[in-house]
């Protein structure tokens, strides 16, 4: 197995993997990536950074354009999807069960909260905060942090 991938993930060997980097067993590193063009045929297998550390049942996929690249010291926590072309710059914590679509751009430094969505082509600034349960559909400029609340269904009231 190729230095990052460990035990019985699927890994498509990215082209460069970090020292200490640590991919969870059932991390799928460089599947094909998610692509109405269909560019099978031609893809760049995701570059990790040193100590970068990618959680269980997290996707990050090859790049149709460009190298995904996950950056230095980043952790990918679970259940979490990185499109096709992302650049994730270092130092950066990116919660559980959150999805980056395809061509987006981080900076060093964000944090994204749990469940959060980023769409296709937007930048998140250095040190950005994104929070948890937000759907980021306009660049986020360097250090700001957005939040976003949602209710659904009916207001609850006690009956107390």
């Amino acid at each position: 197995m190729h230095n990052g991938c460990t035990g019985n993930g699927i890994c498509a060997c990215p082209r460069e993997t970090g020292e200490s980097s640590r991919v969870h067993p059932t991390a799928i590193i460089g599947g094909e990536p998610q692509h109405f063009q269909g560019h099978a045929d031609l893809t760049f297998t995701p570059d990790l950074g040193d100590d970068v550390k990618i959680g269980p049942f997290t996707t990050v996929d090859a790049g149709t354009v460009r190298h995904t690249y996950v950056g230095a010291r980043t952790y990918v926590m679970g259940h979490t999807n990185v499109g096709h072309d992302v650049l994730i710059g270092e130092d950066c914590e990116i919660s559980d069960s959150c999805v980056i679509g395809g061509h987006a751009e981080l900076g060093d430094g964000v944090r994204v909260g749990f469940g959060s969505m980023i769409l296709p082509y937007r930048t998140i600034g250095d040190g950005a905060r994104i929070g948890a349960g937000s759907v980021v559909t306009h660049v986020v400029p360097a250090g700001e942090t957005r939040s976003e609340e949602r209710r659904v269904g009916k207001e609850c009231r006690s009956r107390w």
